[in-house]
């Protein structure tokens, strides 16, 4: 599991870049729109992100989109990763293959190792060499267009490399 920590280094890493805690998965899943919305304006990532993914499932899959953007300018590396899954889902109704990988190696770009993980499954053995060039090319552009708003927003850039257990494999 992506949010899984092994060592304290990690939740630390983790809770840094966004990720929700097992506590706080299940907290923000059963909580109704209005509230993760209330969280979300008070700046929360966390519930941003689940707020998002939630818009997302009920059909406003471009807001949901947007919604998780902001709280990927404001340092979530975790929202690439929700924004990913639902780009890889077919019947998200926002479904683009291209740019779901891309916000995996974003989310990898940006310190997160074990983004490749689910990036190098989704691009077994149906990726051409030009889709990946394709895939990184887009990637680059997310970057560029994360580094712009967290200048416009006065966010500072943060680059932090997602600890590793004694034994990572």
């Amino acid at each position: 599991m992506l949010g899984a920590a092994t060592s304290a280094a990690e939740a630390q890493w983790l809770e840094r870049m966004g990720y929700p805690t097992a506590a706080q998965t299940e907290e923000f899943s059963k909580m109704p729109l209005s509230e993760l919305k209330r969280l979300s304006d008070a700046k929360n990532n966390v519930a941003t992100v689940f707020y998002g993914k939630k818009l997302v499932e009920a059909g406003q899959g471009l807001i949901g989109l947007g919604v998780m953007q902001q709280a990927a300018v404001r340092g979530s590396i975790y929202a690439n990763h929700v924004m990913a899954e639902a780009l890889l889902d077919k019947n998200s109704g926002v479904s683009d293959p291209i740019e779901g990988k891309a916000r995996l190696r974003l989310a990898y770009l940006l310190g997160d190792w074990k983004a490749s993980y689910p990036l190098s499954s989704s691009l077994a053995g149906s990726a051409a060499p030009l889709e990946v060039g394709i895939v990184d090319r887009r990637a680059m552009r997310l970057y560029e267009g994360l580094l712009s708003a967290k200048y416009r927003e006065h966010v500072p850039v943060v680059f932090a490399v997602r600890p590793t257990s004694p034994d990572p494999l």
